[in-house]
Order: structure tokens, then sequence, then C-alpha cells
């Protein structure tokens, strides 16, 4: 036998062995890279969604038999993509008043008055990653904040 078919027979299963070597760790990038995305992306929409709820209660306009507070919730919900639900919005979605010099909460029929500052914050929405790249099965705990002064309504302020 030649000294090179010996050699070829010794490094046999080399080629797998390598391509392993590369893959597993590109994997694991590829996936971390998805996953930061994905956390980026649902933090995004989160932010989108209170800006939109912030936008929608600035212009104090309900929808057609609701509330304010109601309506926000709503607004908000169909502007998250998906991380809130009709279901979760009452528990994820919290709408604040306050007197613009004072920052104190002001509640009821003044609440929604013009000049009052509307915050809109979104707190424990669950993402979980695509796979073990954290480590941790505990899915993430996203929130967002947006606020703004809301214009006085020429129909007269609407229930909250």
């Amino acid at each position: 036998m030649s000294t090179r078919a010996a050699h070829r027979r010794g490094e046999s299963g080399s080629t797998l062995v390598e391509c392993t070597f590369v893959l597993l760790p590109l994997l694991a990038l590829i996936f971390l890279t998805m996953d930061t995305a994905w956390a980026m992306f649902a933090r995004a929409s989160l932010q989108h969604a209170a800006r939109e709820g912030v936008r929608y209660a600035v212009t104090a306009t309900p929808l057609s038999g609701s509330c304010m507070n109601a309506s926000i919730r709503t607004v908000v919900q169909k502007n998250s993509f998906g991380f809130v639900t009709a279901a979760t919005a009452p528990t994820y979605v919290t709408v604040t008043y306050a007197d613009p010099k004072t920052l104190a909460v002001v509640t009821g029929a003044a609440s929604t008055s013009g000049g009052n500052v509307v915050q809109i914050s979104i707190k424990g929405v669950s993402v979980r990653s695509f796979g073990p790249i954290w480590r941790n099965s505990t899915p993430l705990s996203l929130g967002a904040n947006a606020a703004d002064v809301m214009e006085s309504s020429p129909t007269g302020p609407p229930c909250v």
C-alpha cells in the first residue's frame, strides 16, 4: 500500500469533525443575532404602540360607544404587532393623567381636560427567545412609556 493511500485512510473522518467545529459556533452566532433582533423588534413595537396611544389620547376623540381609557388601550393593542392582545391590554397598559404644573395625578371627569399630561405605560410584556442562547428559559419582560399634553376637546371631555 502506498503512503498516500494510508494517509487518506487516517483522515477520513476529519472533514466531519472540522465541519462540526465550525458549524456549531456559527449556528450559535446566527441564533444569538436572531434573538437580539427579536428583542429589539419587540421593544420598538411596544414603544411605537405607546406613542400611537398617546397620539390618539391627545386628539381626545374616543371610539364610538367607548370611554377614553378603553379606546386608548384598543389603539395600543392594535399598534403593538401582537405583543399586547385584547385580553392582556388591561393588565399591561396603564393610562395616567397628570396636572401639568404639579404633575399630581388627576382622576375623574377632569382628567381628560385640555392641558393635562397623559402618560401611557406598557409594562410586563413577556418575550421568549428562539433558543437557549441566553442560557435561561425565562422570558424577557419588556415595557415602554410615552407622554404628551392633551388638547381641549371641542365636544367636551369624554368619559374616562
